[in-house]
């Protein structure tokens, strides 16, 4: 069975989502947060991971109806970095089962994520490295996005 998928970063955003999905129709999605986690900033880059934190939760967006195509996407996006995990999430009608993008423990991260303060100042760049990252989509000669994204650099600790 395929679950919603928990977005806490960047896909959290309408125009990355469109993007990396490559299709302007509507999401059905809901608020979500995943307990005992934060988002912190990926040192060195301005996107986020989940970072284990007792107590804490991370706020989110469940996204519905993923096809296979989507969920294609979406891994090149992520690129062999994250990989996809199950997680229960928290919606306003109780604890659901969901995926996520889950980065290792051992990536470096030097700070909280906010998302609102990406949006006002990292996300023109990051949607330029985007596009970039999904016109390569299904290209020969990569599996996944990561070297557009650096990803198959591992930032320095």
């Amino acid at each position: 069975m395929d679950y919603p998928l928990f977005v806490f970063g960047t896909l959290r955003d309408p125009d990355v989502l469109t993007l990396v999905l490559g299709r302007s129709d509507r999401f059905r999605s809901e608020v979500a947060s995943l307990c005992d986690y934060a988002a912190r900033t990926v040192r060195e880059r301005d996107y986020p991971m989940l970072v284990s934190a007792p107590g804490a939760h991370a706020d989110g967006l469940l996204i519905h109806d993923l096809d296979d195509t989507d969920r294609a996407r979406l891994i090149w996006f992520e690129g062999d970095t994250y990989v996809l995990e199950a997680r229960r999430v928290d919606t306003a009608t109780g604890s659901v089962p969901a995926q996520l993008f889950a980065a290792p423990e051992t990536l470096p991260s030097s700070g909280p994520w906010q998302f609102e303060s990406w949006q006002m100042h990292d996300k023109p760049g990051f949607l330029e490295r985007a596009r970039h990252c999904m016109a390569a989509f299904g290209s020969a000669h990569q599996t996944t996005g990561s070297v557009v994204w650096g990803h198959d650099k591992e930032p320095s600790a």
